[in-house]
């Protein structure tokens, strides 16, 4: 059941479930309120059943990039590519990606929490969303990593601009998984990916997307290349365009580009 239904069976509905067994309670309906909470705690248990290989993986993942940060200036024989640190196999390449985006989301909740009169953390802080956002394009940029188009998504409704043609039982499908698995990590820092995951389902899942052309241009400035000018680019990323491991062009142009599809 979870594993066709994981898109479904968030925290959302394990909190509707609660507060219905509380209401059955509280009207008498003891039998009902004890199927209700036996029906909760078999669920809970099959969800963190489903959901361990991705918590493992995002451990693994997290360990990796960690590592690779420490060592960020080794020699080039010893470093790391990204498809190196997004592991092997779909699983791994998903745990990698939701380290870095609940990473960029995390940075983003602090600096919007930042006094604007603090100008030292606020810049340190922009350093590490540069950093983020420059894994996640080479991410992107990497055909050997299988990730979703869930930052393209995530960016895309920042702006009230995600599209109606992408929207499909499987990507909500997908999408609400991603969720759900998320919100079970017991670290705090993966919060404000939840959050946001959490409300991109209710766009895709309600229909407020918007009918725009998969050729639409988007404000999207690539990441790499603000990064290569303003001499911010990442050592590990810098290596990893050297050994031609990921494209340097700009995909962040073209929605229909940025999400893989609408292509011959």
């Amino acid at each position: 059941f979870v594993a066709a239904n994981r898109d479904f069976v968030v925290k959302r509905f394990q909190v509707w479930m609660m507060a219905e067994a509380v209401r059955m309670g509280e009207g008498g309906e003891g039998s009902e309120e004890a199927a209700v909470r036996k029906a909760l705690s078999a669920l809970i248990v099959a969800n963190r059943e489903f959901d361990s290989p991705f918590a493992f993986a995002v451990n693994a993942r997290e360990r990796a990039l960690n590592e690779a940060f420490e060592g960020e200036y080794k020699s080039d024989d010893d470093k790391p590519t990204i498809t190196d640190l997004a592991g092997v196999g779909p699983m791994e390449q998903l745990g990698f990606w939701v380290v870095i985006a609940s990473a960029k989301e995390a940075w983003l909740d602090r600096l919007a929490e930042t006094e604007a009169d603090d100008s030292s953390l606020r810049e340190a802080i922009t350093r590490k969303l540069g950093q983020m956002d420059q894994f996640l394009e080479a991410i992107a940029l990497s055909p050997e990593i299988q990730a979703p188009p869930v930052p393209v998504l995530l960016q895309a409704m920042s702006q009230n601009a995600v599209p109606q043609e992408v929207v499909s039982p499987e990507l909500i499908f997908q999408v609400g998984s991603i969720l759900g698995c998320v919100e079970c990590l017991r670290y705090q820092s993966y919060s404000a990916l939840a959050t946001r995951l959490s409300t991109l389902m209710d766009v895709l899942a309600t229909g407020q997307t918007q009918p725009l052309s998969l050729g639409t241009d988007l404000p999207y400035e690539s990441a790499l290349s603000r990064a290569r000018d303003d001499g911010t680019l990442s050592s590990l990323i810098k290596y990893e365009i050297e050994q031609e491991k990921i494209d340097s062009r700009d995909t962040t142009v073209k929605l229909g580009d940025l999400l893989g599809i609408g292509k011959d």
